[in-house]
């Protein structure tokens, strides 16, 4: 948090500025010098504090921050710098006050004092000096009276300085007001014995010394007056906690429609119907199936009702159908005609009796019959067996095809039937598990509503962040939402709101109150009687309420009863309160008692020591009658104490506090911390091993086996055959490729036949060129001839021409 670090910056810059004061010579500590450390010192004190108020506020009374009691101990370090300071700059004061007298005449200096109307005098002439920052003392002929003066004025401003310091209303411990009353004194003790000197050499001259002695002695007693009333004060405010006065509520109604939920509750008990009839014509695991589709359903409409409750929906129940009447009738019938049932079974048994008489007198009468019908009856029979053994077999093969073919039927339509029966089985299962999960939600909501709580599934943080938006727009300028911000604060609100519920035949209406807090903040506080001691008794005041709560301005104040605080709002340290009683304004706190004829009512009672419990964490409100002693064990150490009167007393932990008739157990916060790590092994390596490096030489092994030699050898000749091998993949102008070889032979092939083909023509022009030279050559003078060579060209000349004009 930026606050806390804050308040260990402000305790650091503190220590430091006291160091470098230590630090300095003394040709820097200038009156100027520590006129700017007081005032950078008590800026930090005033931040410091300023930034505690905030942390109470803000943080719990069991963090770390206040078990270390960082006030306290800032406090004592800014009142031990203080003292050295300004017993420095007094020190300063007198020394440059000592440095500016010269001979006779010497003029005097009064500094201005904060809060003083007057400055100091001398006797004698009075000769103002043009500055206005530091008017100067009248001129007087006595020396010694105006060192003492300038001394005095010294001691007004230190004393000036020690008031500044001290904030009455901020005392809350004993050795507080102790420590307080005692700086004042021993401060005023330093004034009053100057001014008794002052008084015996200057016997009431200096009027302007007198008016200004009078008002520094007018705000010690004031100051003094405020330290006895706060420690003999009979009210203790024990702080509670904060709280945000609820000033008013916004209503959002949600309706959830349930009529879809029971078309699906219907449309299931209908599958269920359906599959019951399918499981009659069959009788394999489909009883199984039913039976838990009958437990779900019995479940769901279990929990409806519990939905309906007083509004119950009128459903039409499955009702058995009895047949009472008609068991009625057959009941009296089978009483009034039992007897002609008897005589109808004696007449059934005669008439049997005459039809087995008549067949057997038939049988005796075939037995009778001739031979020649015997005979024919034989050969009948004979033909009849025959045809009968045939019609047999064929009704066999007959009957044997006509079940094989309804059994397949049957089983063809037994396997529609369990797929039918198997599909609305997974329908209804998947329409109940859908049920059951609506159904679950809202029962899960309802019930987290009885709780106090409000589900996610009721207002998503979507939906209420969008709501939160459109009524902070909406509000009045006296209220405000219960967070400070909408998006980072926004799971704080589900525990501020409050929500009812109403179950209906088609919706559910959930009504959510959100509250909506004072712009003013107040601090609610528990109020304790500090009982006075007299004669053997204890004087108590009789208060109004136990409770109050008083705003930040300190001006107005609510009072609360135990119960009021019990049905606030809880979130984190703050309370949410509703209150419709007035605001009363603060006095001097006569209005926090009962008002009697003389003042505020007493309770005067036998005197007993008390013992309360504060609500700051470790924190007893002690009284005392006369002395209580007490002991404080810490581990193995001991120490024994004296109470007296009332005060505060905090056990640290790990102490117990004991007196003659309790033991007082401190709240131990116990913390743990675990620090993980793998468990790796890191080898080290020595640092000499980087500094010395012997590198072993080279050496060959003359004593190669052949195997060795071999593989050598065949290494180096795949490194040349790769090395030829990337020689001819470097070269541009070679292609692999079989196209290019043909390429290349047919034009081989063609300049040969072109070659033989000329050579073939110039043997041909040789043959019948050369008669004809000769009969020229004989029939004119012989001209020189020319020599060989030229010949040669002229014919490899003619032999082109020749070429050329075949070629065209």
């Amino acid at each position: 948090m930026e606050t806390l670090n804050r308040q260990a910056t402000i305790q650091e810059e503190m220590e430091r500025q006291f160091t470098n004061f230590k630090k300095d010579g003394k040709d820097r500590k200038t009156v100027e010098y520590m006129k700017k450390r007081i005032e950078a010192l008590d800026q930090y004190w005033i931040e410091f504090r300023k930034n505690h108020d905030v942390l109470l506020n803000v943080l719990a009374s069991e963090h770390d921050y206040f078990i270390a009691n960082n006030l306290e101990r800032t406090r004592d370090f800014y009142y031990k710098a203080r003292t050295e300071y300004q017993t420095t700059l007094a020190e300063l004061e007198k020394a440059s006050a000592r440095a500016q007298q010269g001979g006779t005449g010497n003029i005097g200096e009064a500094k201005h004092e904060q809060g003083a109307g007057t400055h100091l005098g001398t006797t004698g002439n009075q000769q103002p000096s043009t500055s206005t920052h530091n008017p100067n003392l009248p001129q007087g002929n006595n020396t010694k009276i105006d060192e003492m003066l300038r001394k005095q004025s010294s001691n007004f401003r230190a004393f000036l300085r020690t008031l500044e310091s001290i904030d009455v209303e901020e005392l809350k411990e004993k050795w507080e007001y102790e420590d307080a009353l005692t700086s004042v004194k021993a401060r005023w003790k330093i004034v009053d014995n100057l001014h008794w000197e002052l008084d015996s050499q200057l016997m009431g001259s200096n009027t302007e010394y007198e008016e200004t002695f009078t008002q520094y002695e007018r705000k010690y007693n004031d100051i003094k007056k405020a330290i006895n009333s706060k420690e003999n004060q009979g009210l203790y405010f024990d702080k509670v906690s904060n709280m945000n006065l609820i000033k008013d509520e916004w209503k959002i109604v949600v309706f959830y429609e349930m009529k879809p939920y029971w078309q699906g509750t219907e449309a299931l008990i209908a599958y269920t119907t359906s599959l019951e009839q399918i499981c009659s014509h069959i009788h394999e695991q489909c009883n199984s199936i039913l039976l838990q589709l009958r437990h779900g359903v019995t479940e769901l409409e279990y929990y409806n009702q519990l939905f309906l409750t007083n509004q119950f929906r009128e459903r039409e129940p499955r009702q058995r159908v009895r047949r009472g009447l008609i068991n009625a009738i057959g009941n009296i019938a089978g009483d009034l005609f039992g007897v002609l049932d008897e005589r109808f079974a004696q007449q059934y048994k005669r008439d049997i009796g005459l039809i087995q008489a008549n067949q057997k007198h038939i049988t005796s009468l075939w037995k009778n019959q001739t031979s020649l019908i015997e005979a024919e009856n034989n050969l009948l029979k004979r033909a009849e067996i025959a045809m009968n053994q045939q019609h047999k077999i064929l009704n066999q093969h007959l009957v044997a095809l006509e079940k094989a073919t309804n059994t397949l039927k049957e089983d063809v339509q037994r396997n529609m039937v369990l797929n039918n029966f198997a599909i609305g089985a997974i329908i209804a299962s998947n329409m109940m598990n859908n049920l059951r999960t609506m159904q679950n939600t809202l029962l899960d909501t309802i019930t987290d509503i009885y709780h106090g709580r409000i589900s996610l599934h009721l207002l998503t943080p979507a939906q209420i962040s969008d709501e939160l938006s459109t009524i902070s727009s909406q509000l009045s300028k006296d209220v405000a939402l219960p967070i400070d911000n909408v998006h980072s604060d926004l799971s704080k609100i589900y525990d501020l709101l409050t929500v009812k519920t109403r179950m209906l035949e088609d919706y559910v209406m959930f009504e959510i109150r959100l509250p909506l807090i004072s712009r003013d903040k107040f601090e609610i506080f528990k109020v304790v009687p500090i009982p006075k001691y007299q004669d053997g008794n204890m004087i108590t005041l009789v208060l109004v309420s136990d409770y109050i709560s008083i705003n930040i301005r300190k001006d107005s104040y609510i009072s609360m009863t135990e119960n009021d605080i019990k049905q606030c709002l809880v979130l984190s340290t703050t309370y949410y309160c509703h209150s419709r009683k007035p605001e009363y304004q603060m006095k001097e706190g006569d209005n926090l008692c009962q008002m009697g004829t003389s003042g505020c009512k007493t309770i005067i009672e036998p005197c007993s020591n008390h013992w309360i419990e504060s609500y700051a964490i470790n924190t007893y409100l002690y009284f005392c009658c006369n002395v209580c002693n007490v002991r404080t064990i810490c581990t193995e150490d001991m120490k024994a104490h004296q109470l007296k009167g009332a005060g505060l007393i905090n056990i640290g932990q790990g102490c117990l506090l004991r007196t003659d008739k309790l033991t007082i157990y401190p709240y131990k916060v116990h913390s743990s911390e675990i620090k993980i790590s793998p468990d790796l092994y890191a080898p080290t390596i020595a640092p000499i091993n980087d500094v010395i490096n012997i590198t072993l030489p080279q050496w060959s092994d003359g004593n190669k086996s052949y195997l060795d030699q071999d593989t050598e050898q065949i290494g180096n000749r795949i490194h040349t055959l790769m090395q030829e091998e990337q020689v001819l993949a470097e070269a541009e102008d070679v292609s692999y490729h079989d196209i290019h070889h043909y390429v290349m032979i047919y034009i081989i092939i063609g300049i040969i036949a072109i070659t033989g083909v000329i050579f073939v023509i110039r043997r041909v022009h040789c043959r019948w060129q050369v008669p004809q030279v000769a009969v020229e050559a004989d029939s004119s003078t012989t001209p020189p001839l020319p020599s060989m060579r030229r010949l040669a060209t002229i014919r490899r000349q003619d032999q082109s021409e020749r070429i050329e004009m075949q070629a065209s």
